[in-house]
């Protein structure tokens, strides 16, 4: 289909609503990989990172953090150190606090990383373990 034709919605032809959506190799999509079916279920990149156009990012991508040689099974969920030390808590000023998983199965709050700049990086003790992608098809650890 040309971008500057149009859709005639009455047409006996099925209309190719993804492809006018996403693209028709992805590059305006802007939902999860799985959507697609281009991952598992249990993998949350967007499919702009899956597919590699976009980097992996140390807050929302990782499936896990190994700190200090444990490993945490990441949640998805966290908040910047400054709004929780308003709740009571005492984490390092400007530090990204991820909720994870321990071992035993209990959730626990971590510092994995720190404001650098403007943009998180991960705090020397942390590793990142993120699910594999369209061009590493193992789990990739960085950190």
């Amino acid at each position: 289909m040309e971008r500057s034709s149009r859709i005639d919605l009455d047409s006996a032809d099925e209309i190719q609503w993804t492809s006018i959506e996403c693209g028709e190799k992805f590059e305006r999509c802007s939902h999860y990989a799985w959507f697609h079916q281009l991952a598992s279920r249990e993998c949350n990149l967007s499919t702009q990172t899956f597919l590699g156009n976009r980097p992996l990012d140390p807050i929302h991508d990782p499936i896990a953090y190994r700190i200090d040689g444990k490993t945490y099974k990441a949640t998805g969920s966290g908040e910047n150190a400054s709004y929780l030390n308003r709740t009571g808590k005492a984490f390092p000023t400007d530090t990204w606090v991820a909720s994870c998983i321990a071992q035993n199965h209990h959730r626990v709050e971590l510092p994995v990383a720190r404001l650098v700049n403007g943009e998180y990086k991960l705090l020397d003790n942390v590793t990142a373990v993120y699910p594999p992608t369209l061009t590493n098809s193992r789990e990739t650890v960085v950190g």
